[in-house]
């Protein structure tokens, strides 16, 4: 199978990516047995997506999760695939872990030409779009379908460019820091399994989800990922107006109902196969 898509993530180039095979690993169990396998790339020539701009923080998660739903969910055995998220690797993270890989929260506003920003991050929690010093930042964030319904169009299948579509300039922009860049060790999990897992020597992977950076020179947008043994960030749009591009890898989460079985091969790879009834 080949996913195909154009022009949403903020590069000018078509980009097709197909089907990888990956080893499989067990992501989570939950106290019901339902199960989540990880497919954490073993290279880094493979799906590699290039997101750019202020496109490619508006469409990245939606983009990274559509991917792998349409190459590795499975109809036939009820399965459904996404991108792995920073709460994937939150939740193998233990209380040292948790201390550690907490952002700063710190708090900056911007005017003039540094008040730029790209249009989603209008609706995400901690948000302050046209807030002055000491405003309020916005509490809750929605979803990408949410923000479509309140005028925020998410470019799918269309020719958009970062030049028509995707940022706007505001008199105040206040941002919070919620930006994570830190090397990773084994007492930041409860599993060194986990740990070795997912974070693999010399691979980076996206991760779904979004973070904001503030410093004395502006604002920074982007993407999350895990790279070669550290939580870092990547910055795509910076709030006077610059745009930038980066390349990682895909990493799939599928998740198998109760009526799935996993069956285990030599190499240490599960294959999910329908439980006979």
């Amino acid at each position: 199978m080949i996913y195909k898509y154009k022009n949403q993530l903020g590069t000018p180039e078509d980009k097709t990516i197909s089907q990888e095979t990956y080893t499989w690993k067990v992501l989570s169990i939950d106290k019901i047995g339902n199960v989540e396998i990880v497919g954490v790339p073993t290279s880094q020539n493979t799906q590699i997506v290039t997101f750019q701009g202020a496109l490619g923080y508006n469409n990245g998660v939606y983009l990274l999760d559509d991917i792998c739903n349409k190459l590795y969910s499975n109809k036939e055995l009820g399965t459904i695939a996404r991108s792995i998220d920073l709460e994937d690797i939150q939740k193998g993270m233990s209380s040292k872990g948790i201390e550690e890989n907490t952002p700063s929260g710190e708090v900056q506003t911007y005017t003039g030409k540094y008040a730029y920003y790209p249009n989603l991050y209008d609706f995400q929690k901690d948000s302050g779009v046209n807030v002055a010093s000491g405003g309020k930042l916005k509490e809750d964030g929605i979803s990408e379908s949410d923000a479509t319904a309140n005028g925020i169009t998410i470019p799918i299948n269309t020719e958009d460019t970062v030049t028509n579509q995707g940022y706007t300039q505001v008199t105040n922009l206040t941002v919070k820091d919620t930006y994570i860049y830190e090397s990773q060790v084994s007492d930041y999990y409860n599993n060194e399994v986990f740990f070795n897992m997912m974070f693999p020597s010399g691979i980076s992977y996206w991760l779904a989800s979004r973070y904001s950076l503030c410093s004395s020179r502006g604002a920074n947008f982007g993407l999350r990922a895990v790279n070669t043994g550290n939580l870092r960030y990547y910055g795509l749009f910076q709030s006077y107006g610059n745009a930038y591009s980066y390349a990682n890898c895909v990493c799939p989460v599928v998740s198998l109902g109760t009526d799935i079985q996993l069956t285990k091969d030599a190499s240490g790879s599960w294959t999910p196969s329908k439980i006979s009834k």
